[in-house]
């Protein structure tokens, strides 16, 4: 089902911003399916591609566009909504590229499986986080990672 998502994402970008396959896709896989990533991207490839015809740059920096608003206006909301543990165990998981192991998360944290359960379970009833497989872990929206990358270099200052 994710695929054909993706697929129509890709055919409408392609026809309504006259992109090339390739960049089309690239554009879908940002979007990870996310509505408001959609948007976000369609609105800011529009405003970009006024003056020019589409190459490289123009996706990229859209998506930089729309990762700026997604933070401001999607990410930092939630993350003001976390408790502690929530936002601890989220940027343990931060630090994994793609997935998190559950087993992961409890040795970075350095606490019990017991108490990270409260928290594992917490953040996916909230739908921050997903279940992908037996103990691996997802964040749910695209760019969590990076956003909480974010915070942390920031709380560095």
């Amino acid at each position: 089902m994710f695929l054909l998502l993706l697929m129509i994402i890709k055919r409408f970008f392609a026809k309504e911003y006259n992109l090339s396959e390739d960049i089309a896709n690239r554009a879908a896989i940002i979007t990870r399916g996310y509505p408001y990533l959609i948007q976000l991207i369609g609105f800011y490839m529009w405003e970009l591609l006024k003056a020019r015809t589409p190459d490289e740059n123009t996706l990229g920096k859209a998506t930089v566009q729309a990762r700026a608003m997604m933070f401001q206006n999607v990410h930092k909301l939630l993350y003001r909504e976390l408790s502690q543990g929530d936002k601890d165990f989220a940027h343990a998981m931060a630090m994994d590229e793609n997935t998190s192991r559950f087993a992961d998360v409890i040795t970075r944290t350095g606490k019990e499986k017991n108490y990270l359960s409260t928290y594992r379970l917490r953040l996916i009833d909230s739908g921050y986080i997903k279940a992908v497989g037996r103990g691996e872990l997802a964040f749910s929206l695209p760019f969590t990672r990076e956003f909480l990358q974010q915070e942390e270099a920031l709380a560095e200052l």
